[in-house]
Protein backbone atom coordinates (compact mmCIF):
# COMPACT_ATOMS: atom_id res chain seq x y z
CA UNK A 1 0.00 0.00 0.00
CA UNK A 2 1.06 3.55 0.92
CA UNK A 3 4.52 2.47 2.48
CA UNK A 4 5.59 0.68 -0.74
CA UNK A 5 4.86 3.35 -2.81
CA UNK A 6 6.23 5.98 -0.42
CA UNK A 7 9.16 3.96 1.40
CA UNK A 8 11.34 6.66 2.05
CA UNK A 9 8.74 9.25 3.19
CA UNK A 10 8.94 9.77 7.04
CA UNK A 11 5.46 11.12 7.18
CA UNK A 12 4.35 7.68 6.37
CA UNK A 13 6.79 5.77 8.16
CA UNK A 14 5.63 7.68 11.29
CA UNK A 15 2.06 7.70 10.60
CA UNK A 16 2.30 3.78 10.42
CA UNK A 17 4.72 3.66 13.87
CA UNK A 18 2.27 5.24 15.55
CA UNK A 19 -0.77 2.87 14.07
CA UNK A 20 1.03 -0.09 15.24
CA UNK A 21 2.03 1.21 18.38
CA UNK A 22 -1.65 2.23 19.33
CA UNK A 23 -3.03 -1.21 18.13
CA UNK A 24 -0.29 -2.77 20.39
CA UNK A 25 2.75 -3.83 17.85
CA UNK A 26 5.36 -1.96 19.35
CA UNK A 27 8.37 -4.33 17.85
CA UNK A 28 7.47 -2.99 14.66
CA UNK A 29 6.19 0.45 15.60
CA UNK A 30 9.66 0.75 17.31
CA UNK A 31 11.49 -0.81 13.53
CA UNK A 32 9.31 2.08 12.01
CA UNK A 33 10.05 4.78 13.88
CA UNK A 34 14.05 3.84 14.00
CA UNK A 35 13.72 3.68 10.16
CA UNK A 36 12.42 7.25 10.43
CA UNK A 37 15.54 8.27 12.02
CA UNK A 38 17.74 7.01 9.83
CA UNK A 39 16.20 9.23 6.68
CA UNK A 40 15.99 12.04 9.28
CA UNK A 41 18.01 11.47 12.52
CA UNK A 42 16.72 15.16 14.35
CA UNK A 43 12.66 14.00 13.37
CA UNK A 44 11.48 15.11 17.00
CA UNK A 45 8.49 12.85 16.87
CA UNK A 46 10.20 9.55 16.16
CA UNK A 47 12.50 10.85 18.90
CA UNK A 48 10.30 11.22 21.52
CA UNK A 49 7.97 8.43 20.70
CA UNK A 50 11.66 6.09 20.77
CA UNK A 51 12.37 8.07 24.43
CA UNK A 52 8.64 7.35 25.22
CA UNK A 53 9.07 3.62 24.06
CA UNK A 54 12.65 2.64 25.56
CA UNK A 55 11.88 4.32 29.06
CA UNK A 56 8.57 2.33 29.05
CA UNK A 57 10.87 -1.12 28.29
CA UNK A 58 13.49 -0.25 30.82
CA UNK A 59 16.16 0.81 28.35
CA UNK A 60 17.19 3.90 30.34
CA UNK A 61 20.41 4.19 28.47
CA UNK A 62 18.74 4.60 25.39
CA UNK A 63 15.50 7.16 26.89
CA UNK A 64 18.70 8.84 27.95
CA UNK A 65 20.33 9.21 24.39
CA UNK A 66 16.93 9.87 22.87
CA UNK A 67 15.87 12.66 25.17
CA UNK A 68 19.59 14.21 25.39
CA UNK A 69 18.93 14.63 21.45
CA UNK A 70 15.27 15.82 21.36
CA UNK A 71 16.82 18.71 24.47
CA UNK A 72 19.86 19.36 22.02
CA UNK A 73 17.66 19.83 18.95
CA UNK A 74 14.95 21.95 20.96
CA UNK A 75 16.63 23.18 24.20
CA UNK A 76 13.57 25.45 24.53
CA UNK A 77 11.06 22.74 25.30
CA UNK A 78 10.26 22.58 29.01
CA UNK A 79 8.79 19.33 28.31
CA UNK A 80 11.63 17.20 27.06
CA UNK A 81 13.48 19.13 29.73
CA UNK A 82 11.50 17.39 32.25
CA UNK A 83 11.22 14.14 31.08
CA UNK A 84 15.32 14.28 30.65
CA UNK A 85 15.70 15.46 34.00
CA UNK A 86 13.41 12.49 35.29
CA UNK A 87 15.51 9.88 33.35
CA UNK A 88 18.91 11.19 34.11
CA UNK A 89 17.95 11.31 37.93
CA UNK A 90 16.41 7.64 37.53
CA UNK A 91 19.88 6.64 36.29
CA UNK A 92 21.33 8.33 39.49
CA UNK A 93 22.99 11.22 37.36
CA UNK A 94 21.73 13.99 40.10
CA UNK A 95 23.96 16.95 38.41
CA UNK A 96 22.52 16.63 35.05
CA UNK A 97 19.26 16.37 35.86
CA UNK A 98 18.78 18.74 38.47
CA UNK A 99 20.40 21.07 35.29
CA UNK A 100 17.70 19.71 33.12
CA UNK A 101 14.91 20.45 35.35
CA UNK A 102 15.96 23.85 36.69
CA UNK A 103 16.10 24.70 32.90
CA UNK A 104 12.49 23.40 32.42
CA UNK A 105 10.65 25.37 35.23
CA UNK A 106 13.21 28.30 33.58
CA UNK A 107 10.67 27.90 30.26
CA UNK A 108 7.91 27.13 32.03
CA UNK A 109 7.46 28.18 35.16
CA UNK A 110 3.97 27.11 35.87
CA UNK A 111 4.78 23.62 36.06
CA UNK A 112 3.64 23.20 40.19
CA UNK A 113 4.85 19.41 39.51
CA UNK A 114 8.30 20.44 38.04
CA UNK A 115 9.03 22.49 41.22
CA UNK A 116 8.02 19.58 43.87
CA UNK A 117 10.21 17.53 41.69
CA UNK A 118 12.75 19.73 41.90
CA UNK A 119 13.18 20.55 45.35
CA UNK A 120 12.54 16.79 46.14
CA UNK A 121 16.08 16.16 44.17
CA UNK A 122 17.74 19.37 45.57
CA UNK A 123 16.52 17.99 48.71
CA UNK A 124 18.28 15.22 48.07
CA UNK A 125 21.16 16.88 47.66
CA UNK A 126 21.48 18.65 50.36
CA UNK A 127 20.71 22.08 48.93
CA UNK A 128 17.81 22.89 51.39
CA UNK A 129 17.86 26.27 50.86
CA UNK A 130 16.74 25.64 46.93
CA UNK A 131 14.88 22.77 47.66
CA UNK A 132 12.59 24.89 50.17
CA UNK A 133 12.65 27.79 47.13
CA UNK A 134 11.14 25.23 44.89
CA UNK A 135 8.61 23.76 47.41
CA UNK A 136 6.95 27.89 48.23
CA UNK A 137 6.74 28.23 44.06
CA UNK A 138 5.18 24.75 43.33
CA UNK A 139 2.83 25.62 46.93
CA UNK A 140 1.70 28.58 45.51
CA UNK A 141 1.04 27.55 42.12
CA UNK A 142 -1.40 24.99 43.66
CA UNK A 143 -3.30 27.46 45.59
CA UNK A 144 -3.15 29.13 42.13
CA UNK A 145 -4.67 26.45 40.41
CA UNK A 146 -7.53 25.65 43.00
CA UNK A 147 -8.39 28.65 42.70
CA UNK A 148 -8.72 28.64 38.94
CA UNK A 149 -11.78 28.07 37.16
CA UNK A 150 -12.17 24.64 35.52
CA UNK A 151 -9.91 24.56 32.07
CA UNK A 152 -8.07 27.96 33.20
CA UNK A 153 -4.25 27.72 32.72
CA UNK A 154 -1.39 29.67 33.46
CA UNK A 155 0.23 29.63 30.45
CA UNK A 156 -0.05 32.37 28.36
Amino acid sequence: GVLLSNPNDVSVLDALAISEFVTGERASAERHWRAVLTRDSRNETALQSLAMLTRQTGNLTEAGERLAQLVQINPWSANYQAQYAQVCDTQGHTEAAIKAALRGVELDPSRSFAHDWLASALARKGDHQRSQHHRRIAQRLRIIESQSPPGATLRR
